[in-house]
């Protein structure tokens, strides 16, 4: 036996298809669920630094959800910030939600906008004629003048009260575009992430290393290598055998162990 699962992430956000914009609710709750399961696995893996590999518990965390692979050879370093990206991604949704389900605010007009511009416009009125009209028609065109006037009015004062909702339409256009390139960026990670974490639950080993277990795993159980397979298995003790729950990823047991291990502590196991 290897090592033993102490800690596990039971619940894995998996979203296809993404959310749409169009259904508010789920697509905020999805996204929340996101930031929280991500900020959950790593506050269970900051106490493993330095990590058994060597490296920085941030660098092998990100190669743990992308199962450090990338068609096949090991992820490349660009995937840290295809990373970095990706979670960010998750931020930026959520202010973008948050700015679109806020209730929209209205500037109100000044109170004395209309009344202030009706007189200046009756004055506009008599200045025009540089007396009053004397005339029916005289008075007719003057009263067409002061309803286009006081439409004006009606027009400003709306311009006042809805202006709220350009500014939320113009900062909702700013994070889009902030959102279109951060997909860009992030494509690679997300892509291996979607491929490989359906299925599996992420944990910790008591032996310090972090990986993908199976969904049926829980604490308690073992991780074990057996001669000339390539990946780990997880497995659990039932009366007087082992019921094998399937493979796993641990990152730090590398594809091939099988070959490195120490025949003298080798175990018979048998399997139920």
């Amino acid at each position: 036996m290897c090592d033993e699962l102490s800690a596990i992430i039971h619940d894995t956000p998996y979203m296809i298809p993404t959310p749409s914009l169009r259904k508010e609710t789920p697509f905020w709750t999805q996204y929340n669920e996101m930031v929280a399961w991500d900020h959950a696995c790593w506050e269970l893996v900051k106490p493993l630094e330095p990590y058994a590999t060597g490296q920085s518990v941030f660098e092998a965390y990100w190669r743990t959800l992308a199962f450090n692979t990338s068609s096949g050879s090991l992820s490349p370093s660009e995937y840290r910030l295809s990373y970095s990206t990706w979670i960010s991604g998750f931020m930026t949704a959520q202010e973008m939600l948050s700015i679109a389900t806020a209730p929209k605010p209205r500037v109100r007009a000044p109170h004395l906008m209309g009344p202030t511009l009706a007189v200046l416009n009756l004055c506009l009125v008599i200045v025009y004629y540089r007396r009053w009209p004397t005339s029916v028609w005289g008075w007719t065109k003057a009263l067409l003048l002061l309803a286009a006037a006081n439409g004006c009015c009606l027009l400003v004062s709306s311009a006042f009260q809805y202006s709220g909702h350009l500014v939320v339409w113009w900062k909702l256009s700013r994070l889009l575009a902030v959102v279109k390139c951060q997909a860009k960026t992030s494509q690679p990670f997300d892509a291996a992430f979607n491929r490989f974490c359906s299925g599996r639950k992420f944990c910790v080993t008591t032996g310090g290393l972090m990986g993908w277990a199976p969904l049926a795993a829980r604490s308690g159980d073992r991780v074990c290598v057996f001669q000339k397979c390539e990946l780990p298995f997880v497995v659990r003790r039932e009366g007087s055998g082992w019921r094998l729950l399937g493979e796993c990823y641990m990152h730090g047991m590398m594809a091939g162990l099988s070959a490195d291990l120490d025949q003298s502590n080798l175990e018979n196991i048998t399997l139920i």
